[in-house]
């Protein structure tokens, strides 16, 4: 049984991941706030702490999104948007794991974010 294992490796599923958004639109302007959220754990549900490691629980992380989104033109022919998008809005940084010489990676980066904060812009249409 590994769940609730979320260090780096022979990782199981978080015990706990949520995933919740608002959505506000008001004319043309329309915002999106999604939060990620994915339980702590252990490093590995096998080892003793104390025994086998010292520190065996990895803390849990919540990360904010934020899109904006602006309609310039908006009609049943043609349609322009304007949007900006942030991952991971406050710049959260991953738990670590313990590191040794088999597994360099310090988190587990099929559940964390290891990249940090992220922005795109752009503009979609259809003329």
């Amino acid at each position: 049984d590994r769940i609730g294992q979320v260090g780096f490796g022979s990782a199981g599923p978080p015990r706990w991941k949520a995933r919740a958004s608002v959505h506000y639109d008001n004319g043309p302007f329309r915002a999106f706030f999604p939060k990620r959220f994915v339980g702590g754990g252990k490093y590995d549900v096998t080892f003793v702490e104390g025994v086998d490691i010292n520190d065996n629980s990895i803390s849990e992380r919540s990360y904010v999104d934020l899109t904006l989104q602006y309609s310039v033109v908006d009609t049943e022919r043609q349609r322009m948007q304007l949007f900006l998008t942030v991952k991971n809005l406050l710049n959260q940084d991953p738990p670590h794991s313990p590191q040794n010489f088999q597994t360099p990676s310090q988190t587990n980066t099929a559940l964390y974010d290891v990249i940090g904060r992220q922005f795109q812009a752009g503009v979609r249409f259809k003329f």
